[in-house]
């Protein structure tokens, strides 16, 4: 992971797949997830966090780091895609 500014928060059991996932926090309450191991499939393999930019044909674009809006409270963090 690229060097860490800010708080780190730690979600453990991520997805219910036993691993976790860290998020550097932001002072303006956004937050960044860098590409990291969230789980480990059978049948797909391993599966990284990675944000969803855009559809070409059948097929999703991927960028490696997800950034967060702000929040509206100080006790959620919402992403989509």
């Amino acid at each position: 992971m690229a060097s860490q500014q800010g708080n780190v928060l730690t979600v453990e059991n991520f997805a219910n797949h036993g691993l976790s996932v860290e998020l550097v926090l932001s002072d303006d309450r956004s937050a960044v997830i860098e590409s990291q191991l969230a789980a480990i499939d059978v049948q797909h393999g391993n599966i990284y966090t990675a944000a969803i930019t855009g559809e070409q044909g059948e097929s999703v674009i991927l960028a490696p780091t997800i950034y967060t809006k702000p929040s509206a409270d100080v006790r959620s963090i919402n992403w989509t895609n």
